[in-house]
């Protein structure tokens, strides 16, 4: 879809170092149409665990394997799922280039090599510096099994990007979670988690208990399932990405909100907001 944007729209100026959520016209109108309605749906806990899976892995950009036997259960967003693992394993490990929240506690990177045994490792794929996959994702993995470590999976970028695609059969990769924060809806904070074995931890105990899930945030999360699809930001808006890429000299990215100058990430949701 092409937006009547102007060249004078379409600034260096508008630029952001910072990695602004995408959003745009009918991102916004969701999110006003939610709070300006009466929305009387009520939805089960059940009911969105299915829907919400079925509504992730519906993408025809990116390709998830082998989730037919994992497990679902509802977290509020990514965060909720790293800050599980801040709170259970006190010696969880992550890699360099990695979200900078990870390190907030303390964490430092570790390179692949020195990869403790018997440990987990916290990992962002789709990875914001690299465009999805890392380049050892090969070498992480092989490393991963020799030393019996878990990998589990932060996917928070996956409504954002494209060309992306993993196969979750490996037997070190235990878990992975999505959320619908970077196509818009971070005021939403929904997410799902996929686990090939259940845990005893935060995010288990409250699914446990259907009394103890925030039935707004679930009721939310079905309307925006029923109003938008899980590619819609590419498939919106591809043209216009290329663009504004293509009239600023920017090198061009997996991620809807981000392109590179100079080597550089650099952020064009202000920008894609005018379309």
């Amino acid at each position: 879809m092409e937006g009547s944007v102007s060249m004078q729209d379409i600034r260096k100026e508008l630029l952001t170092d910072k990695l602004y959520h995408f959003k745009d016209k009918k991102i916004v109108k969701i999110k006003d149409d939610w709070f300006n309605s009466v929305n009387n749906k009520i939805v089960s806990v059940e009911t969105i665990k299915n829907k919400a899976k079925e509504w992730f892995l519906d993408s025809k950009l990116n390709s998830v394997m082998h989730t037919e036997k994992l497990k679902v259960d509802l977290t509020y967003g990514c965060t909720d799922y790293i800050n599980n693992f801040i709170s259970r394993e006190k010696t969880y490990q992550v890699l360099d280039n990695e979200y900078s929240y990870y390190s907030l506690f303390g964490m430092k990177a570790t390179s692949i090599d020195q990869l403790q045994p018997n440990s987990i490792v916290l990992i962002s794929l789709p990875n914001y510096n690299f465009g999805n996959m890392r380049p050892d994702w090969e070498h992480f993995t092989k490393v991963c099994e020799s030393k019996n470590i878990e990998i589990h999976i932060d996917a928070a970028w996956y409504t954002a990007t494209k060309n992306y695609g993993i196969d979750l059969s490996h037997p070190s990769i235990k878990s992975i979670a999505f959320s619908v924060t970077k196509s818009g809806f971070e005021w939403n904070k929904f997410g799902i988690r996929l686990s090939k074995q259940k845990t005893i931890d935060p995010i288990t105990v409250r699914n446990h208990n259907a009394n103890w899930i925030n039935q707004n945030a679930i009721n939310c999360a079905n309307y925006i399932f029923d109003n938008i699809h899980v590619d819609y930001a590419w498939t919106t808006h591809v043209n216009n990405y290329n663009r504004i890429c293509d009239t600023l000299g920017l090198e061009k990215t997996n991620f809807i909100h981000v392109a590179k100058q100079g080597g550089k990430n650099v952020g064009i949701s202000r920008i894609l907001e005018y379309f």
